[in-house]
């Protein structure tokens, strides 16, 4: 039994996958919402080098009519914008507020036991900052990751028609970018574990101090405890800076190397145009300009999935305290249920009570007084 035991890494990933389906339907609508978006995005693009080139290289007057597509494009990818972020609003507080019933329930179902098995501090981070976590993680970070994986094959199915040079150059390059996401990121939930564990001693610690205010002032302990939570908050902003860091370092190398490849996309670009390069098809300006325009979507997408990268690593160590707390309450609950009692033939010999019969069900009331109360 001890191989097959569960690790809490385990648990917190089978809960967070039991509760991302549950929330399947709004994570759908929104994803969907953003696909929606990136194709009235692209439609822009594709008209805005449209008319570029008219005024250019066709030396034309743009007539009011000619603009009627790029503005009808343009209204409904700010109106797509306006719905998904109010669609993703309104997932990330209903399932926020899921979450917070949850634990309300669980409270009310074990009144203060539960309460005294953790500090005030683990309760509060529990309510105020790993239900938002939670909540993030579900509605940015899942949503994005697959908004991630399906941008870069839309602008690569619209490039490659125009230019197959520079479809391979991205297909080349665009690896990289979520191989060093990944590695960078790979120790993240680590220290965001050590950060909550952090936290939650540095408030246990204040919050002795301060009911122990009139001890330390008798006793005069007012330096050496100063000097402690002094300590103590140093630790704690170190370990701050050690998440910060990797959220820093991961955005750079995001970038680094998201710049490279949009580097070498357009040199090829220009120089093609200039007649410097003769690979693959010609390019004129409205196929270069719009390429240009649209392969920066492969890795906004990506560099914005490392922007929510950190939540994956907090979501993954809040989910540890939520499926502790779910288990634990369930299982207690299973075990603790209710079905009935029959008994015949009752009797206690002091006071004198029998019965020949006893039959309660779940929801049956019974009250039992005496001298005692």
């Amino acid at each position: 039994m001890t191989g097959a035991s569960i690790t809490p890494e385990q648990q917190a990933q089978t809960w967070l996958r039991s509760i991302s389906k549950e929330m399947h339907l709004g994570q759908a609508r929104v994803l969907l919402v953003r696909l929606l978006q990136l194709v009235a995005q692209i439609s822009v693009f594709w008209f805005f080098a449209k008319t570029i080139h008219w005024v250019i290289v066709e030396q034309q007057n743009v007539l009011p009519e000619q603009l009627v597509p790029l503005a009808c494009a343009a209204l409904i990818w700010i109106s797509l914008i306006w719905l998904a972020d109010n669609l993703q609003s309104h997932s990330k507080y209903k399932i926020e507020t899921e979450l917070e019933n949850r634990v309300h329930r669980v409270f009310k179902s074990k009144h203060l036991a539960i309460t005294r098995q953790h500090s005030a501090t683990y309760w509060q981070q529990l309510l105020l900052n790993n239900i938002s976590d939670i909540g993030n993680y579900l509605i940015q970070y899942s949503v994005q990751k697959w908004l991630a994986a399906a941008t870069p094959l839309v602008a690569l199915l619209v490039i490659f028609p125009i230019n197959y040079v520079v479809a391979i150059i991205l297909c080349v390059t665009m690896p990289l970018v979520p191989v060093f996401m990944v590695l960078v990121g790979k120790g993240a939930a680590a220290l965001h574990r050590k950060h909550f564990i952090t936290l939650e001693r540095l408030g246990d610690m204040f919050s002795d101090r301060l009911k122990a205010l009139t001890l330390i002032t008798t006793s005069g302990q007012h330096q050496a405890q100063q000097a402690r939570l002094n300590d103590a908050s140093n630790i704690v902003n170190r370990k701050t800076m050690s998440v910060v860091s990797i959220a820093f370092l991961s955005t750079t190398v995001l970038d680094f190397f998201a710049t490279i490849s949009m580097a070498l996309v357009a040199v090829f670009i220009g120089f093609s145009m200039l007649g410097e390069i003769n690979i693959g098809p010609e390019i004129s300006l409205q196929q270069g300009l719009f390429m240009l325009l649209t392969a920066p979507l492969l890795f906004s997408e990506l560099r914005a999935l490392g922007r929510f990268y950190h939540q994956k690593a907090k979501a993954e160590a809040s989910a540890e305290r939520f499926a502790l707390l779910f288990d634990d309450y369930e299982s207690s609950k299973n075990q603790a249920a209710f079905i009935g009692l029959a008994w015949l033939n009752f009797h206690i010999t002091m006071p004198n009570l029998h019965a020949n019969k006893l039959t309660l069900e779940p929801g049956d009331w019974v009250s039992l007084q005496g001298d005692s109360g």
